[in-house]
């Protein structure tokens, strides 16, 4: 196939190769002939088509040629290959004077079990400081697992974009977009996460893990940042949820770690591991015939360690009962600070969200020492936006240099937080797999799979395989068992995010099923019903992909897929290390005092020193406590509640010389 528009005498707006809705097809080689577009708007672009389709989903572009603005936009499509194909990117400045374009490779709009693997994409646009040049673009598909795989971007002023929601919603599943063994060259930003401006989504970014936590150089992130490029603001910049990035040894690879990266909002870890040839190898197809006994097997395996790791969590976080511990937070006050304190402290590094998010903005009860110790204690409090934004928000601030002492979680890995990830990688293995059985499944033309299929969707406990489960049922005319899986998902206790999803999917749903039933012609909608979807087109989320299709295939909706642009001054987001201010003065103070279960030390030690100790002494000079501190300036909590009733003397030694002393008295 060829598609050339420098004869046709087209203007660039009105120039499009492939258009589609609700169609199924493969764009690839004719004997030896590529498949070629040029100088086109759009190469491709194609809809999904309301939420009765009728030919089963999927689109593969593979080994064709792109020589145009915008290379391919899908929207709401499921099953996407796109593989082997070259694009360049035209500049719509340099060519057409037209500066709106916001040329593209590949834009994937609420779509769904997709792979974008091996293509190289290259560009002029970025030569021109108001041309808006992108390689990749994904948007909305709202947590189911994906990658971006072993592609080149080369000369663009965004090579990779993911904009609001791509990834789980659910603070339990950390799976999503990932982005893998991309090999970026003199881009501007290699990578961006970007909120969606213009409708904002309840959740923005991708999956929490990039890579996985292993010492296997095929699981680590694998991608090979631009660092030398002439024209670099940032290689991976991160506007949405915080994230863990793991790499390769960095002495075997440089370009493996980001040189510019936003540090607030994303985690580095460095594995002892080299990167090779063989760290991000050419995937196949599982096309073997006992593939299916291997990705069943897959599934059993990884259902099994996310049933047990479940379990563990659910004994260990919040000490297995969070809404108790959240509520004894809430109500602590200066009589039972102490007792809740060690609880808190207890359940070190299994704290929940919820928990942290009260203890951070707590202003009564536990001291700051206190609050400063817990949420140290629990890494993943650092990565909370929440827990960031009420300590922000505190009338009561903590002092600097505790929030940078907080902030050290941002590089640490929490107990609670290395069994999500190990679950997050056997929940990626599990749908995966799942995915890759029903593509297989799909494609055999002999056999009758449909109970196969059904069987892989049903009772996997995640909701997304439940709407798969209802949009087959929908496709292969048993509406009824599709209604009965519905009422099943509203019986569970979703979330607010989940619920809204679930409301909108039902509506939508209800309202075409109407239309089909009653032998309405999908595609000559009349005004009145055009009426009826279009606040469903204006969703945030993988149901208006279906309503735009609607509106699209009637003529009724100007589609314009958003991209969006680091603002100025995102050329870095990253920490800015506060410094505490040290004045020419010891101090040393202790409170309450008297004391009885405990007491603070609030210390300064004016002069550098090498080594420093807190040291306290009972009334006849007995050494009772002996603890190095190893800053200038801080808070200690000292437990108490084993010492006899009477005086003590406090002091802080610097190198072995007294430098400040103190009096405490301990009554019981």
């Amino acid at each position: 196939m060829i598609y050339d528009n420098t004869t046709s005498g087209l203007p660039v707006k009105a120039s499009l190769g492939i258009a589609s809705y609700g169609a199924t097809y493969i764009v690839d080689d004719y004997g030896s002939v590529k498949s070629y577009f040029n100088y086109l708007q759009y190469a491709i672009r194609s809809f999904a088509f309301g939420l009765f389709e009728t030919a089963p989903p999927g689109i593969e572009i593979l080994n064709a040629e792109f020589n145009s603005f915008k290379g391919i936009l899908l929207n709401g499509v499921e099953e996407v290959k796109i593989k082997n194909n070259t694009f360049f990117v035209k500049s719509a400045n340099n060519t057409t004077g037209e500066k709106d374009l916001h040329p593209y490779g590949i834009y994937l709009d609420a779509c769904k079990t997709y792979r974008v693997e091996e293509n190289i994409f290259n560009s002029d646009a970025y030569i021109f400081e108001s041309e808006w040049s992108y390689g990749v673009v994904v948007n909305n598909h709202h947590g189911e697992v994906e990658e971006i795989y072993k592609n080149e971007f080369n000369d663009f002023a965004v090579a990779l974009e993911a904009v609001g929601q791509n990834k789980n919603g659910s603070p339990q599943d950390k799976i999503g977009l990932q982005l893998l063994c991309n090999n970026f060259s003199n881009n501007k930003y290699d990578a961006f996460v970007s909120p969606d401006y213009d409708n904002p989504t309840l959740v923005v970014g991708i999956s929490e893990e990039q890579g996985e936590l292993s010492f296997d150089t095929k699981k680590l992130a694998g991608n090979l940042f631009g660092n030398s490029s002439s024209q670099l603001e940032l290689n991976y910049l991160n506007k949405g949820e915080f994230f863990t990035y793991f790499h390769h040894k960095v002495f075997s690879e440089p370009r493996v770690k980001p040189s510019e990266y936003s540090t607030l909002a994303i985690s580095l870890h460095e594995m002892n591991v080299d990167k090779t040839d063989a760290s991000c190898p050419i995937k196949g197809d599982p096309d073997e015939p006992d593939s299916i006994i291997f990705l069943s097997t897959i599934i059993i395996e990884s259902k099994s360690e996310i049933t047990q790791i479940n379990t563990q969590l659910n004994t260990l976080v919040d000490g297995g009962n969070t809404q108790q511990l959240e509520s004894e937070v809430a109500m602590t006050t200066d009589i039972d600070a102490w007792i809740n304190y060690q609880t808190l402290m207890q359940n070190a590094g299994y704290l929940s969200e919820d928990v942290l998010d009260e203890i951070s903005k707590k202003e009564t009860g536990f001291n700051q020492a206190m609050i400063r110790n817990v949420l140290v204690a629990n890494p993943q409090a650092a990565k909370s936006t929440l827990v960031q934004e009420n300590l922000d928000n505190r009338g009561d601030q903590l002092p600097e240099y505790m929030r940078d002492q907080i902030n050290m979680g941002l590089t640490q890995i929490s107990s609670k937080e290395y069994l999500e990830l190990i679950k997050g990688t056997h929940r990626t293995r599990h749908d995966r797999a799942i995915n890759q059985l029903i593509r297989l499944l799909n494609t055999d033309t002999v056999n009758d799979r449909s109970v196969d299929i059904v069987d892989a969707l049903s009772n996997t406990g995640f909701l997304i395989f439940d709407y798969k489960l209802v949009s087959w049922y929908d496709t292969h005319g048993q509406t009824d068992l599709a209604d009965a899986l519905l009422t099943v998902i509203n019986s569970y206790a979703l979330s607010n995010n989940q619920q809204y999803f679930f409301d909108n999917y039902s509506d939508l749903r209800n309202l075409t099923r109407q239309w089909v039933e009653s032998g309405i012609d999908m595609a000559e909608l009349d005004s009145t019903q055009l009426l009826q979807i279009k606040d469903f087109a204006a969703l945030n989320n993988t149901v208006a992909a279906k309503a735009i299709a609607l509106q699209q295939v009637n003529g009724n909706y100007s589609y314009i897929e958003p991209v969006y642009y680091p603002e100025t001054g995102d050329k870095s987001n990253s920490k800015v290390q506060r410094k505490s201010i040290v004045n020419n003065e010891n101090k040393l103070v202790l409170f309450p005092n008297p004391a009885a279960d405990y007491f603070t030390v609030d210390y300064q030690i004016s002069d550098p020193f090498n080594k420093a100790v807190l040291v306290v002494f009972d009334i006849r000079g007995k050494l009772i406590m002996q603890q190095e501190v190893y800053y200038s300036i801080d808070q200690l909590i000292v437990p108490s509640q084993n010492w006899p009733s009477g005086q003590y003397t406090l002091s802080i030694l610097a190198d072995g010389k007294t430098i400040i002393t103190q009096k405490m008295t301990i009554n019981k």
